[in-house]
C-alpha cells in the first residue's frame, strides 16, 4: 500500500468517484410536470418519432436546467416523487443546488428511447448524456456520463423515476490514462462478474497507480465523504470480481486510475436482479 497516495475524498473523491448526481439530473431533466396531454391517439400515429408535445418539453426542459432554474424544475415533480436510489422531493432542491455549484458549466444531451401508456401513467425511457467541469484546489475535472432511466409520469407530474444503468468518467490532468471498462449492467443475486478496468497504453516511464471502490447506490451516498488509499498496479490495470449480494439491488462500482500527472476515474452502476427476473 502506497500511503503518500492517500487521497481524501472529504474534498475531491466520493463527489466525483460516484455518478449519482447524474442520476439527480437526469431525473430533473425528465420531469414533464406541466405538459400538455398526450393522448393515446398521438402514441398511434408513429412509434420512432416522439410526439410533438413530449419533444417541445423536453427542450423546454433543458433550458430550465441550463439557466438553473430551480422554482421552475421543482414545479414539475409531484410531492410523492421518489427514484430508485431513494431521493425524495423533499432533498432534490438541495441536491440540485450542489451540484450546479460543483459543476457551474453543467450541460446535457436527452435522448428520448420509448414511450408507452401504461393505464393512466405515461413512461418514457430516456438516454441522457451529462458534461461539465469542476475544480478542486486548483486542478480541474472533466466529466462525462451517461444514463438510461425510465420515468413515470400521472396526472402530468413525474412521480417515480427508475435509473437502468451509469456510464461516468472523470478526466483530470494533461494526458489521463485512456480505459477500456469491462462490466455488465446487470447481475443475478449471488453472481460473480468481472469488473476490469484496462490501460489502453500504459506509459512505462510512469508507476501505474489505482483503486477500487464499490458502494451500495443510494441518495445517502451523493456526496459522503471517504478515504482511498491508491496501490501500484503491476498488470496494467485494475482486476476484481463482483459478487453480486443475495438480494436485489443497486451498487456502484468505481475505479481510479492514476499515472504521471493524469487521472482517470470511471463509475459504473450494476443493477442486481432476482433469480427469475429477465431483464438481462
Amino acid at each position: 500500500m502506497i500511503n503518500l497516495a492517500k487521497i481524501n475524498f472529504a474534498n475531491f473523491g466520493k463527489r466525483l468517484f460516484n455518478s449519482s448526481f447524474s442520476g439527480l439530473l437526469v431525473s430533473v431533466a425528465l420531469g414533464f410536470g406541466s405538459m400538455p396531454m398526450i393522448t393515446k391517439v398521438a402514441y398511434a400515429q408513429s412509434r420512432d418519432i416522439p410526439p410533438a408535445e413530449l419533444s417541445s418539453m423536453m427542450d423546454q426542459i433543458e433550458d430550465f436546467a441550463n439557466d438553473r432554474n430551480l422554482q421552475g424544475l421543482l414545479g414539475f415533480y409531484s410531492r410523492d416523487f421518489e427514484n430508485s436510489d431513494g431521493l425524495r422531493y423533499s432533498t432534490l432542491g438541495d441536491a440540485l443546488v450542489e451540484l450546479w455549484r460543483r459543476y457551474p458549466d453543467l450541460n446535457y444531451d436527452i435522448e428520448i428511447l420509448s414511450w408507452q401508456m401504461e393505464g393512466s401513467q405515461l413512461v418514457v425511457e430516456t438516454r441522457t448524456t451529462l458534461r461539465g467541469t469542476e475544480v478542486l484546489d486548483g486542478r480541474e475535472f472533466r466529466l462525462d456520463s451517461t444514463m438510461i432511466s425510465r420515468q413515470y409520469f400521472r396526472r402530468q407530474q413525474q412521480v417515480k423515476q427508475e435509473i437502468l444503468s451509469e456510464d461516468t468518467q472523470i478526466l483530470s490532468g494533461d494526458m489521463p490514462p485512456e480505459v477500456t471498462v469491462n462490466l455488465p449492467n446487470t447481475v443475478r443475486v449471488s453472481d460473480r462478474a468481472d469488473f476490469d478496468v484496462i490501460v489502453n497504453e500504459p506509459l512505462k516511464q510512469d508507476l501505474l497507480l489505482g483503486a477500487v471502490l464499490e458502494d451500495i447506490a443510494t441518495s445517502n451516498g451523493y456526496f459522503d465523504p471517504s478515504i482511498l488509499e491508491l496501490d501500484a498496479l503491476d498488470a496494467g490495470g485494475i482486476f476484481k470480481q463482483f459478487i453480486a449480494p443475495l438480494i436485489p439491488d443497486n451498487r456502484w462500482l468505481s475505479a481510479i486510475i492514476v499515472q504521471g500527472n493524469g487521472m482517470t476515474i470511471v463509475t459504473r452502476r450494476v443493477r442486481i436482479i432476482g433469480v427469475g427476473f429477465s431483464d438481462l
